[in-house]
């Protein structure tokens, strides 16, 4: 997305970093994905490897890699073919997963309470950094209101409180 100063925008909040010259970006935080299913599917507190090959993978379809770079991360190639459903949006990712349908990454800020409540858990010690993270971007036209202004250094500060 671009700004222009057509487009009604005081702020957007991205996955992606905007680079422009009339925009200035902020980093509001990492994302780290973590492995997790239903505790309905997986009985035991950890998969191996070998287990998690076995597995339904669900797939968040904007970044249908992911699973290739976590069995990456871990020095194992990904098993072929692909088992597993994909998904348009994280949200019915992580319905999916609760309702046991198989084994899926997630962002872990996304699920804090379902871990919590005992709805999913991690299936695996690794996590996994991603490399893109989020942003906001202002146009620097807007940077001096003040909405905006109070609005990005609150953002901030839960962002500081609260990381990914």
């Amino acid at each position: 997305m671009f700004f222009t100063s057509q487009q009604p925008y005081d702020i957007v909040i991205s996955f992606n970093e905007l680079v422009q010259d009339d925009v200035a970006t902020f980093n509001i935080m990492d994302e780290t994905l973590i492995p997790v299913a239903s505790p309905d599917l997986v009985k035991q507190d950890r998969l191996t490897l070998n287990q998690l090959e076995k597995v339904p993978l669900l797939t968040f379809l904007a970044r249908p890699n992911l699973w290739n770079d976590w069995f990456a991360s871990v020095n194992r190639a990904a098993p072929t073919p692909k088992s597993g459903l994909l998904f348009e949006n994280f949200q019915m990712l992580i319905h999916a997963t609760i309702a046991g349908l198989g084994v899926a990454l997630i962002p872990e800020f996304m699920i804090t309470g379902d871990l919590k409540a005992g709805r999913l858990k991690q299936i695996h010690s690794r996590s996994m950094h991603s490399t893109p993270q989020y942003f906001m971007a202002i146009p620097n036209e807007k940077m001096q209101d003040e909405k905006i202004i109070k609005f990005r250094e609150w953002l901030l500060q839960m962002a500081k409180k609260h990381p990914g």
